[in-house]
């Protein structure tokens, strides 16, 4: 399997849309994000909105994004959504 860079617009894409369908700010979203976090600082907004400019991120931040994004729409996304071409 070739390899492939993972798309963070393709991310934050599906957040803002997750975003937009349920009604709510972006801070709301950092909150709900930041709930399972246990160890490290909070996710700040900025952080989230800044995935739509961003070439590279970090792991356990994007991670966290998946893991909000999977247990709000389990069955809408697919990991192959984030994989550029």
């Amino acid at each position: 399997m070739p390899y492939r860079d993972f798309d963070l617009k393709a991310l934050y894409d599906a957040l803002e849309e997750r975003c937009r369908e349920r009604g709510m700010t972006w801070s709301t979203v950092a909150k709900e994000v930041n709930r399972h976090r246990t160890t490290g600082r909070p996710i700040a907004v900025s952080t989230i909105t800044g995935l739509r400019q961003k070439a590279v991120g970090e792991g356990e931040v994007i991670l966290q994004m998946i893991l909000w994004l999977k247990l709000i729409f389990t069955d809408s996304l697919s990991f192959k959504t984030f994989l550029g071409n």
